[in-house]
């Protein structure tokens, strides 16, 4: 596409994605392919490309039929003056990750609202992440504890041979370690529980 954002070229794949003839497309301007909503929060950086840098952005793209595609765009400028900008539908990548975020925010609903106090753990003992019941139990702040403290630090000693010999099975053999057990645990003012 030139300056004015007016195709020049598309190849059979540009036709195929976007459902338009090549006789039109090069009677259309790239903006035509863009929801008024997509220019507006994504324009294309034309200052950016003309200082020779490369853009990568995510796009929807309306097609002839109206349906939409979710493409990646990556624009450069030729030596020539003109832009090119190669499209690949990112449509089916999108789905899965909002499947993905989706689960993840119901997972996450579902692992703060249990009414039990809950970490998850890495395999050296750091602790992951926390639920609200954790933090309350525990006296110190999300921020501090996750990806920074170990779950070791609230066991106390007597009782911490135990827990890390059952941390050790469990990750040897899930069902080699009890589901259940008691151990006493220490709050951050040094309380026992």
């Amino acid at each position: 596409f030139d300056v004015s954002q007016h195709f020049i070229m598309a190849n059979k794949r540009a036709m195929t994605f976007t459902g338009y003839s090549e006789e039109e497309l090069l009677t259309m301007s790239m903006r035509q392919l863009f929801s008024s909503s997509e220019l507006n929060k994504n324009p294309l950086r034309f200052d950016l490309l003309d200082k020779g840098e490369i853009i990568t952005a995510e796009r929807e793209i309306v097609r002839k039929d109206d349906s939409t595609v979710i493409v990646e765009m990556t624009s450069r400028k030729m030596p020539n003056g003109t832009y090119q900008s190669f499209m690949r539908d990112i449509s089916e990548r999108k789905i899965a990750e909002n499947a993905i975020k989706e689960s993840e925010r119901m997972y996450r609903a579902i692992f703060e609202n249990t009414g039990t106090a809950s970490i998850i753990i890495d395999e050296d003992t750091t602790i992951l992440l926390t639920n609200s019941e954790w933090i309350s139990l525990s006296g110190y702040s999300r921020e501090e504890m996750e990806g920074k403290m170990s779950w070791t630090k609230f066991v106390v000693p007597e009782d911490l041979v135990r827990m890390r010999e059952y941390h050790k099975t469990r990750r040897a053999n899930p069902d080699g370690a009890p589901h259940k057990y008691d151990f006493r645990f220490i709050r951050r003012n040094g309380e026992i529980r």
